[in-house]
């Protein structure tokens, strides 16, 4: 058991207030880390296949977003959603027929928001209650079974899975090589974090170059021209939501170390768990 690492979580929630109610709460929390807040059951569904949170916050109304709880529900048969999430749903919701059918579909606990006492702290506390509890039977059960250990190989198709994830929400295009190059480069400086390597002398650029055989120069103009056809392409709004890192003030887009370092980060600490 690992209790000192915090438990991962997922909101899907259409009420900006409330979301800014979770992040503040999970901001005094130590034991809870928000991997991401989004509006969108679809999205939510990827980002639940990419990021493997041990826990969702499920609002099954999303008016002022897309799909709804249910949508998420449904699409979960047919997800690659490789963990088994604990789901809380957070409704506003109160007839009992509607509920049933939540619980149906393998919600894990329905809190009211209407009911006297509604905190989201209340919703984190029970969700570290879960976390505990399946901790001690997952201790029993590795103690009398054999229990598949994810391989290097598989870990690494899930961490490439989410930095494919995270470009395509910025907007880097899939023709052109620089991305290639951008996905294996986030990858190394995650997996060299990872190893713990820090007397590790090579580059980024350099491991590109040898891995490609191709001139360290060519490959960091191949990235640079990637990621400005980016910010040539996308719409502001989602750069500055997706990106919030620092950009070149005279070029208006950040520089590629800067780009590769933003995402290692970034997904490294998503991924971490």
């Amino acid at each position: 058991m690992n209790e000192m690492k915090p438990m991962t979580i997922l909101i899907i929630e259409d009420d900006p207030v409330e979301c800014t109610k979770f992040e503040a709460c999970a901001a005094d929390m130590a034991e809870i880390k928000i991997i991401r807040i989004t509006n969108s059951s679809h999205e939510g569904i990827k980002l639940a296949e990419h990021y493997r949170p041990e826990a969702i916050i499920l609002d099954l109304e999303l008016h002022h977003g897309s799909g709804s709880g249910f949508h998420f529900l449904n699409g979960l048969p047919n997800s690659k959603i490789s963990n088994d999430p604990f789901i809380f749903v957070v409704t506003k919701i109160t007839a009992e027929d509607v509920l049933g059918m939540a619980r149906a579909a393998g919600v894990t606990w329905i809190f009211p928001k209407a009911h006297m006492g509604y905190s989201v702290a209340e919703v984190f506390d029970m969700a570290l209650q879960f976390r505990r509890i399946k901790e001690k039977v997952t201790y029993r059960t590795e103690a009398n079974h054999e229990i598949h250990v994810e391989t290097l190989e598989e870990k690494k198709v899930r961490i490439i899975q989410c930095i494919e994830y995270e470009l395509d929400l910025l907007g880097v295009s899939r023709v052109l090589k620089g991305r290639t190059y951008l996905v294996e480069g986030i990858y190394y400086l995650i997996e060299v974090s990872f190893s713990s390597l820090k007397s590790r002398k090579e580059t980024v650029i350099e491991y590109l170059s040898k891995l490609y055989s191709r001139n360290g120069s060519a490959i960091t103009r191949t990235m640079q021209t990637a990621i400005k056809n980016a910010w040539q392409r996308s719409l502001s709004e989602d750069l500055m939501e997706h990106y919030t890192d620092r950009v070149n003030y005279r070029t208006g887009v950040p520089t590629t170390n800067e780009f590769l370092r933003y995402y290692a980060k970034k997904i490294r600490r998503m991924i971490e768990v």
